[in-house]
């Protein structure tokens, strides 16, 4: 894969599970006394909101074990990375990661990771995807501009028999 795309595959998977915790967290916050909306916004209000989201994305990842280094390791499909499950031919069965406790204690600190990224909030990963889609549009039309910018260079004979290079619409004095 080349290009932004390994980057827009992992910006994707980002921002939808920052928009699932985030909506868990507002289904939360509505059921939860303490943290409903306020009409004076105090700064203990908050953190209370902020930690309950932190929290949240950190017990989602956990949840579809969203393991960040999982991920960053195969942006090609970063979603395949998903799941402490796998089925194949009807049948279910464990990952790698919960076969041996290194690598189960390497994919539960990933999605500690992953639900620290997701506490910063779907618009901060939308964000960041438009900007970098963005980026790629500039980047694939300025290729388009300068390609078709390129002057046709063309061969005139000049008077002493020597070629001479011109670029269209420059005028020949020789």
């Amino acid at each position: 894969m080349i290009g932004f795309e390994p980057m827009i595959n992992l910006l994707v998977l980002l921002t939808i599970l920052s928009v699932v915790a985030e909506r868990i967290t507002n289904t939360y916050k509505l059921n939860n006394d303490s943290l409903r909306e306020r009409e004076s916004a105090d700064r203990a209000h908050e953190q209370r909101i902020q930690n309950a989201n932190f929290l949240i994305s950190i017990a989602l990842a956990l949840l579809m074990k969203a393991d960040l280094f999982a991920i960053l390791s195969n942006l090609e499909d970063p979603w395949k990375t998903l799941g402490w499950l796998r089925a194949t031919g009807g049948h279910m069965f464990l990952t790698e990661s919960t076969h041996a406790v290194g690598p189960f204690i390497m994919a539960v600190v990933g999605c500690v990771f992953t639900g620290f990224a997701l506490g910063f909030g779907s618009k901060f990963w939308h964000d960041l995807l438009g900007s970098i889609l963005e980026m790629r549009k500039r980047i694939r039309s300025g290729r388009t501009c300068l390609n078709a910018r390129q002057p046709e260079v063309t061969h005139v004979a000049n008077v002493s028999g020597d070629d001479v290079a011109t670029e269209e619409g420059d005028e020949n004095d020789g």
